[in-house]
Formats: C-alpha cells, structure tokens, sequence
C-alpha cells in the first residue's frame, strides 16, 4: 500500500474528512488534498504531524500494515533467491562451485 491508500484507510476508519485531519494537524487542507491524489510527500514533519493525529507510525502511514509487508517482502525473496545465471555444476558427481554464466550476442 502507498501513502494515498493508507490516508483513505484511516480517514475512513476514523470517519474524518482531509480537512478535518489538515486542521487537527495544524497543515494546508491542499497538502493532504494532494497527498490523496497521489502527489508524494516533501515534508517529514507534515507526515510526522499526521501520523500523531491518527495515532500510527510513519512506517504505518506510508508502507501499510508492517505484519503484511512483511509477508509479501519474505515471499519476493523468496521468489528472488533463484538467480538464473549463476548455476552450480557437477564435475565427475560431484558439485565444484559456482560458476557465473554469461551470454553476449555477437553480430
């Protein structure tokens, strides 16, 4: 999740409206306007504001719900351990290192 899906999450969750939340946190109503339009962020300490008035972490506010990331991370590494040019290869049965195979088109 990105930053425009959580603040619709928790504005939703807390049944607040952008201006609302921009006046509770003492920023522009445009700033968090853009924000859920997608605009990414320049200022920390606006987010930081933010985050205290809906009572999450930056972490939370801007990458979602850390358990699930975390899940979705471990299974892209999973994915990713596999690197198709390096391969191991066995000499006389038995498995002498890795070797890095590359392959350049002559012309």
């Amino acid at each position: 999740m990105n930053l425009k899906q959580q603040l619709r999450h928790y504005l939703a969750a807390r049944e607040m409206t952008a201006a609302d939340l921009a006046k509770q946190a003492g920023i522009p109503k445009q700033t968090v306007s853009d924000w859920l339009s997608g605009v990414p962020p320049r200022s920390l300490d606006k987010l930081r504001k933010i985050c205290l008035v809906l009572n999450v972490s930056l972490d939370e506010l801007c990458f979602g719900d850390c358990k699930e990331n975390r899940k979705t991370e471990v299974k892209k590494q999973e994915q990713q351990a596999f690197v198709p040019e390096a391969l191991i290869l066995p000499i006389n049965g038995s498995v002498s290192g890795l070797f890095e195979v590359r392959i350049k088109r002559v012309r």
